[in-house]
């Protein structure tokens, strides 16, 4: 509405918006390009990878970068039903000022299981220059939700650090006011 354009581009499996200098309100500009490539999909599957580089500006604020390379897929038994989904990629993140944040390698899981329930599975770096460094993610056993729940019941996330130090998350209950529903244990090698 200020300024700027926008470039669609769109096609049987394919698209991309390019953003130019576009400005909805004064003082903000979004610049970069979204495109998906390899996009089908029938009643019961969907794919798709997705390639992002938008950068944000504000006047009085330093940009905020987004960038990734990234794949989504859904596939089920039948519409709606016993769907896997998975989330995976080589990297995404972001970067605000000296500050970045990303993962990489990373592929989440989402897995509908018998009785209502579904299993979310991950693993992924997640690197930043808040961090120093970068961490290992992984659930192992899968971190488990009953259908409509806030809270997952069970499951276990590990995150491994430098020097081979670790924090693990034991999920036991998805009550909140139960003292016993997540039990932290960090083990810190010298």
């Amino acid at each position: 509405a200020v300024s700027g354009s926008v470039t669609i581009v769109a096609s049987a499996n394919s698209a991309s918006i390019t953003f130019n200098n576009c400005s909805d309100v004064p003082g903000q500009v979004l610049n970069g390009s979204v495109s998906a490539t390899g996009v089908s999909e029938t009643s019961t599957s969907f794919a798709a990878t997705f390639n992002v580089d938008l950068t944000f500006t504000e006047t009085g604020s330093q940009a905020l970068r987004l960038v990734g390379n990234f794949s989504i897929s859904e596939n089920c038994a039948s519409p709606g039903v016993n769907c896997v989904g998975t989330f995976s990629g080589s990297s995404l993140g972001a970067a605000h000022g000296s500050e970045v944040w990303y993962i990489s390698s990373f592929s989440i899981t989402a897995v509908d299981v018998v009785g209502g329930f579904v299993d979310v599975s991950a693993s992924y770096t997640v690197s930043s220059s808040q961090l120093n460094g970068s961490v290992q993610v992984i659930t192992s056993p899968p971190i488990r939700f009953a259908a409509g729940a806030n809270y997952p019941e069970s499951g276990t996330i590990q995150i491994t650090g430098a020097n081979s130090t670790s924090a693990v998350i034991t999920i036991n209950s998805s009550v909140p006011s139960d003292s016993n529903a997540v039990l932290v244990q960090v083990d810190r090698s010298e």
